[in-house]
């Protein structure tokens, strides 16, 4: 197989864990046939200190670490099947099957993107020449918006890829974990903070910055200590424009180094991020916010000075903003806004500020003369793999519901 269609450029720990699947494969204790699937539902998440830029754009690895809140009710539900020799053969490498994709709308066939393939190929290298996979993916939240869909569905992809080669049989946890949270982030960066399980409200995407020239090594990612009363935060989107970005998070990355601010914002990020994980394990809610949304500003000064500019934050998303902190520092209220990259606004907050969140939509939707959409993340599960949990999930939301 070409090597433009694998990844070769590894981490060493991943490419030990990739020679062990292949050779569960080679003494056939794992063995794919024409029907066979994986399942596997993963949650969207929320950086509170952001990565933006990266040091290697095909292996995702960016130039600062990150701090992430998980928004379990945002969720990508992914169902991979195994397909045999009766699947037609792609033009362009006619010695592979062709992997078929199938996004939010399971009878309209999408473009597999390059990536997607070349993570699907190396996995399963042993066997790929013999069969393909059919993806069917679904969110449960709009798209290409700033909500993270492609960190939510890069997670799914690969959890339901571990559940078709039972991997949780043949890893051990901590092996899994690295496994998934490496193939995740080569995926989308911030994937590799949407593999971990329920009780892991804030992941930390970490870089090492200084180590020996000699010494290759890569992110890693891990759950952070936090105070039990952030189980009690809750979480809502005011959704201004839910229409796919002009600009994607991917071409954004690619001009970072055109602005005059992102040494700016570098230079601080390491403090930053100290300080933010004291906070958390201490519930200084009045220092999480305060970083947050510093951050947030900085981030977006970064992309509307780059070249070329990318404008996520627009006027509306501006005043709303504006009005939002006025409000929320005159009743003190326990509440704070961060952004993606795109014009709709994150509101983090705890149950003492519900009655200023109800009221400060409420005179939105007099403003704007009609219905504001919201999606509400009413629950806080991780990465689940799995048939059972698949589906238990979907009816949980389909119950509760993660939009209103």
């Amino acid at each position: 197989m070409k090597d433009n269609l694998i990844y070769t450029d590894l981490p060493p720990r991943l490419i030990e864990l990739n020679k062990v699947v292949y050779n569960l494969f080679d003494s056939k204790k794992i063995f794919l046939q024409n029907g066979d699937n994986g399942f596997s539902s993963a949650p969207s998440n929320i950086a509170l200190v952001k990565y933006w830029g990266k040091k290697n754009d095909e292996l995702q690895l960016p130039l600062n670490s990150s701090i992430s809140f998980t928004l379990g009710g945002f969720r990508a539900f992914t169902k991979v099947t195994v397909q045999g020799r009766s699947v037609e053969k792609s033009e362009n490498h006619p010695m592979l099957f062709k992997h078929k994709l199938f996004l939010n709308n399971e009878n309209l066939e999408t473009k597999i993107p390059l990536k997607m393939e070349k993570i699907i190929n190396t996995i399963l290298l042993p066997c790929i020449q013999s069969l393909a996979l059919e993806i069917k993916s679904q969110n449960n939240f709009p798209t290409a918006c700033g909500i993270a869909s492609s960190a939510a569905g890069y997670a799914a992809l690969v959890g339901s890829i571990a559940d078709l080669l039972q991997l949780d049989k043949h890893f051990s946890q901590d092996n899994l974990l690295y496994w998934l949270t490496q193939w995740a982030r080569i995926g989308s960066g911030s994937a590799t903070r949407s593999v971990f399980s329920d009780k892991d409200f804030f992941v930390k995407w970490k870089v090492e910055d200084q180590l020996p020239e000699n010494k290759k090594i890569y992110s890693d990612t891990l759950s952070i200590p936090y105070n039990e009363k952030w189980t009690d935060l809750n979480h809502l989107v005011l959704v201004l424009d839910s229409s796919e970005k002009k600009i994607s998070s991917s071409e954004g990355h690619q001009y970072v180094h055109t602005s005059p601010f992102q040494n700016i914002r570098l230079a601080g990020l390491n403090s930053k991020l100290h300080l933010l994980e004291q906070a958390i394990a201490n519930f200084d809610f009045k220092k999480v916010q305060e970083i947050s949304e510093e951050d947030a500003i900085l981030m977006h000064a970064v992309m509307q000075t780059s070249s070329p500019k990318a404008c996520y934050l627009t006027h509306e998303t501006s005043d709303i903003i504006h009005s939002f902190v006025q409000r929320r520092n005159k009743l003190q209220a326990e509440a704070f806004w961060t952004l993606d990259a795109g014009p709709n606004i994150h509101i983090l907050y705890m149950p003492s500020a519900c009655n200023f969140i109800h009221d400060f939509i409420k005179n939105l939707e007099i403003k704007k003369s009609g219905s504001l959409k919201i999606l509400k993340n009413n629950f806080s599960g991780g990465l689940m793999l799995g048939r059972n949990n698949f589906y238990e999930m979907k009816n949980k939301l389909n119950t509760t519901g993660a939009l209103s």
